[in-house]
């Protein structure tokens, strides 16, 4: 995931995804295999809702109109260049 991040530019709409979704991986293995049961209780509350959130723009970035949408303006030349 870091070498993922590492290729994007500052930028890129997609880094501050992949780095939310880092954020709520380290917390997850921190809690999973960490000593600290109190502090781990809250800090999985919060990769919790860390990663719903990511997931959640990831879904809407890869909804059937957007995508649809893309594709269409992608291949759509500006007027100026076909003159």
């Amino acid at each position: 995931m870091t070498r993922q991040i590492a290729r994007l530019s500052v930028s890129d709409a997609r880094r501050s995804t992949f780095e939310a979704f880092r954020e709520a991986l380290t917390a997850l293995t921190a809690a999973q295999y960490g000593r600290d049961a109190a502090r781990a209780e809250s800090a999985l509350d919060e990769a919790l809702e860390t990663a719903a959130r990511a997931a959640a723009t990831v879904r809407s970035q890869n909804m059937f109109p957007r995508t649809l949408l893309r594709r269409w303006t992608a291949g759509a030349a500006p007027a100026e260049s076909q003159a």
